[in-house]
């Protein structure tokens, strides 16, 4: 009766251990789930700071549209002068790239002299991922 009595209380423990391992389990691949999107957002984030920076000391280091569209993407059709926009695409290597999932508008206006742009990146066409706004002096008085 005594031996019959350890071995229910063993098989007990060894239940209760495989419940308590498997709630360890469990919550684990929950932390790395949710540690594994926050990694990708996190990256998403980064490549777009990293693209509006660019961005932004590109349009604080020349005045020439043109050659800010070069510096932003060449002559592909990655990058595109509208009247008063600028648009460029980019891929996850933050390389010019017509198909790229990042997507990056600059806009501008001009007053006084003072060119202000606003700079914004978007991840597949959704909503912004970061915005930035500078300004440039440029001495010539607008309008």
């Amino acid at each position: 009766m005594r031996d019959r009595h350890r071995t229910t209380a063993f098989y007990m423990e060894m239940i209760l251990l495989v419940a308590v391992l498997t709630g360890v389990v469990l919550v684990l691949a929950d932390v790395f789930t949710t540690a594994k999107e926050q990694s990708s957002q996190a990256k998403t984030l980064t490549t777009a700071v990293r693209l509006a920076e660019n961005a932004a000391e590109i349009v604080a280091g020349t005045s020439d549209r043109g050659e800010m569209v070069d510096l932003l993407g060449g002559d592909s059709a990655a990058c595109h002068l509208e009247m008063q926009k600028m648009v460029a695409r980019y891929n996850s290597s933050m390389e010019p790239d017509p198909d790229g999932g990042y997507t990056m508008v600059i806009t501008w206006t001009e007053r006084e002299g003072l060119l202000s742009y606003d700079i914004s990146v978007a991840w597949q066409d959704g909503e912004p991922v970061y915005s930035l706004k500078t300004a440039v002096f440029s001495g010539q008085g607008g309008g």
